[in-house]
């Protein structure tokens, strides 16, 4: 499944744990995904557990929640991913799915000229002049050292974005993973750093993806909306759950 480009590996299988999420995920050999979400419904909260490209694990997921919601009868539904809950809402829209996740607000701060925001998930965020044109792995990499000097968290993904009329432009490179069509929390931290500095409550992302909308409510919850989409259902055989 896909949200905006950003795609998943979904199994209700624990036997995945016995495979190489690495190989299963390259894009020439393998299925090819941006991470794989191990999904537990066995009680009325759901738990999800998600696991990066390279195999690394990751504590949160917003396209991955939405594509989830397909899997719930009902129009909302609970989900936890580590010690987070998020709430995933289905709209009712016939020409599209549509999903909205509804998480409490991240914890952010300004450090010299990016910000720094906690959703569950770390990310690094900064303005750019041209979003478009950017070497975003060379800025991932140069950030390291500057994650390291004030002495926050390594796995973080990073965004830029810049504005244009109506809408703001974003790109993200994510841990275990690199660069993707678009990153669900990572356009939520995004609007919620630019809040801290304009106050805005709605913003319209536009990522390679798509597009998302965000809304900073007033009683700290956070609500982000987008598209997902099936792309394919299949199998595995048994010498694709070894390493």
């Amino acid at each position: 499944m896909q949200s905006n480009g950003n795609d998943f590996l979904i199994t209700e299988d624990m036997n995945i744990l016995k495979a190489s999420i690495e190989r299963l995920s390259d894009r020439k050999d393998g299925i090819g995904f941006d991470q794989l979400l191990l999904l537990d419904r066995s009680e009325e909260k759901w738990q999800v557990r998600v696991f990066n490209a390279d195999g690394s694990e990751a504590n949160n997921c917003f396209n991955g929640l939405r594509c989830l919601a397909s899997y719930s009868s009902e129009k909302e539904q609970q989900i936890k991913i580590y010690k987070n809950i998020f709430i995933v809402i289905k709209d009712s829209e016939p020409s599209e799915q549509i999903a909205t996740v509804l998480s409490k607000m991240p914890k952010g701060k300004q450090i010299e000229n990016f910000y720094y925001v906690d959703i569950g998930n770390y990310h690094v965020i900064k303005e750019s002049t041209d979003v478009f044109t950017e070497d975003l792995e060379l800025l991932y990499e140069n950030f390291k050292a500057k994650v390291e000097k004030f002495n926050l968290a390594p796995n973080y993904n990073l965004n830029i974005f810049q504005r244009a009329q109506d809408q703001i432009n974003i790109r993200t490179y994510e841990s275990g993973v690199g660069e993707t069509k678009s990153c669900g929390s990572g356009t939520a931290a995004t609007a919620y750093a630019i809040s801290l500095e304009t106050n805005e409550k709605k913003f319209k992302f536009s990522s390679q993806g798509g597009t998302s909308v965000i809304l900073l409510e007033s009683k700290n919850v956070l609500l982000s909306t987008a598209g997902y989409k099936l792309e394919f259902e299949g199998e595995l055989s048994k010498s694709d759950f070894y390493a």
